[in-house]
């Protein structure tokens, strides 16, 4: 999903400040996915250009920097499925899913820490309350897959039926 995100921001760079609060905060990834995901985050803030920056523009940055190569493979149509991260598709489905995507990849490993967590407490001292509340983050980790799977489901809905006749 990092590299979905990722991918989706350098396809659509004003979300970038829409989410600078939450991006700023994330750590992606280690290595060249890393310094990548930076890199397109410090080009945002540091773009003051009148012109919104756009794909094209962010990517030829990005090439100067060295990250040609990884830009080019993370934006390639075929290997993701998610509207956001397609050239041309519906901008508004694909800021939105990009919204989504970005709320389930902050959302996650906080889940999956305070499941760990839980589990742990309750393999210590086992109440009702604590196996309560390790179902309900297994029931929470299960939600957010299912907004993933719903994401991809829509994209490939969406590619299925084409582009809409008006």
């Amino acid at each position: 999903l990092a590299k979905a995100v990722l991918a989706g921001l350098i396809r659509h760079p004003a979300e970038i400040a829409r989410h600078m609060e939450v991006l700023g905060s994330l750590k992606l990834a280690d290595g060249a996915l890393g310094r990548l995901f930076e890199a397109v985050v410090d080009v945002a803030l540091e773009d003051h250009r009148a012109a919104p920056l756009d794909s094209g523009g962010l990517v030829t940055i990005l090439a100067r920097s060295g990250f040609e190569a990884i830009a080019h493979d993370l934006l390639r149509a075929d290997t993701m499925p998610y509207s956001f991260t397609r050239a041309g598709g519906d901008e508004k489905q694909a800021r939105e899913d990009l919204d989504e995507a970005i709320a389930v990849l902050i959302a996650r490993p906080e889940v999956d820490a305070a499941l760990a967590e839980a589990t742990s407490a309750m393999q210590t001292h086992f109440t009702a309350e604590a196996f309560e509340r390790q179902v309900a983050l297994v029931n929470e980790q299960r939600a957010l897959d299912e907004r993933l799977a719903n994401l991809v489901q829509a994209n490939e809905d969406a590619r299925a039926l084409g582009p809409e006749d008006d």
